[in-house]
């Protein structure tokens, strides 16, 4: 069996299945690469309109597998396309064009806290619990998942969580602001329906809005504001705003391509 699952669960919406049960879903260099890419190519097609991120069996994912980042050490260059693969999996998630959800079961350690925060939406079954062992490893979490954390979670609950590396159940992770819903059924099922009023909205917009957002959240505003003005002026020369236009002018629903 492949270790990422790529599947089409309704049309536009695709998920990605972190597949390592046996490793309650710990991420190796190559499910890290895989996210990246996938993600990428994605992100490249007009018809996608969201991702649902999960893991298959009981657990969403462990984090990084560190028996495998370990071995990777041994030669200085393996253990940077390690690293590199990380990275490129968040910075896929967070550059998609598109919404993507992050369907969280069981445990949620490590890097996959960072994996889910690189989402747009974080939902949860009851049992889902989450944690930074960063305290345990003699390690610092890096800044950046830092600062979405406590974008997330405000800075006290950060201090709390990053401390003390605890298990933080699902209840009182909503209640903090770290999921945006919680289900007893299927967390699959449940992102899907979440996402619905989303995936019929204009995707030059959300691309718009989801860059204003990452840019926000990381006071990174000044950086990409060229970047952001540019693709607002772009919109209304766009397919889909002639689109809009003239559905509004017909009242019937407009039809988005993203082009």
């Amino acid at each position: 069996m492949p270790e990422l699952i790529v599947e089409t669960v309704s049309p536009g919406v695709v998920a990605l299945r972190i597949n390592r049960p046996e490793k309650r879903n710990a991420c190796n260099q190559a499910v890290w690469q895989g996210i990246a890419d996938t993600v990428s190519g994605l992100a490249q097609r007009d018809d996608t309109r969201a991702v649902i991120l999960t893991g298959s069996g009981a657990h969403f994912c462990a984090g990084d597998d560190i028996v495998a980042y370990n071995a990777a050490k041994t030669s200085p260059g393996a253990a940077q396309q390690h690293r590199d693969a990380i990275q490129a999996a968040y910075s896929a998630l967070l550059g998609a064009p598109f919404p993507v959800l992050a369907a969280i079961r069981g445990a949620c350690v490590g890097g996959a806290v960072s994996l889910a925060m690189c989402c747009d939406f974080r939902i949860a079954h009851t049992s889902a619990r989450v944690s930074i062992p960063a305290a345990k490893l003699s390690l610092v979490y890096p800044t950046d998942h830092v600062q979405r954390l406590v974008h997330l979670v405000g800075l006290s609950a950060a201090r709390r969580w990053l401390y003390t590396a605890e298990f933080v159940h699902a209840q009182w992770a909503m209640h903090a602001g770290f999921f945006d819903l919680i289900t007893d059924g299927d967390v699959v099922e449940a992102a899907l329906v979440f996402a619905g009023p989303m995936l019929d909205k204009a995707p030059l917009s959300l691309r718009g809005s989801k860059m204003q957002l990452n840019a926000i959240s990381t006071n990174t505003l000044p950086d990409v504001r060229d970047a952001i003005e540019r693709q607002i002026a772009s919109i209304e020369d766009s397919e889909d705003y002639r689109e809009a236009v003239r559905s509004f002018r017909e009242k019937s629903i407009p039809r988005f391509t993203g082009r």
